[in-house]
């Protein structure tokens, strides 16, 4: 998810919308960042939504199975391979990006708890 809002690849508005309160602090970027909303809808072929609960899911897969501790994030690529919105063909790689992750936060996620704050 590289925005929390949701726009349309075409749309041009610079409308101020709110940042998203989300485990995935780097994705919770709004419309109105100069930056990045125009480096997405220039560049990015394809967005995919994921819940808090599919983001957690791949913070525990980080953890779990490749003994990494990433942030919400970092753990987007993953999650989308594991809740299937990302199909790939073969090899894939998915990259690992940032650690900045409240440790209480981490913890209580690995340990089975839920996404929400």
């Amino acid at each position: 998810m590289a925005m929390s809002c949701v726009a349309e690849k075409n749309d041009t508005r610079n409308n101020n919308n709110p940042i998203v309160t989300t485990i995935s602090l780097g994705g919770g970027v709004g419309l109105d960042n100069r930056y990045t909303f125009r480096l997405v809808r220039d560049l990015v072929d394809d967005i995919v939504l994921l819940s808090e609960e599919e983001i957690a899911d791949g913070i525990r897969h980080a953890y779990w199975q490749e003994q990494e501790v990433i942030e919400g994030s970092g753990a987007v690529g993953i999650g989308a391979l594991l809740a299937g919105k990302a199909a790939v063909e073969g090899p894939a790689v998915v990259l690992l990006t940032g650690r900045n992750i409240d440790m209480e936060l981490h913890h209580r996620l690995v340990s089975g708890g839920a996404a929400g704050r």
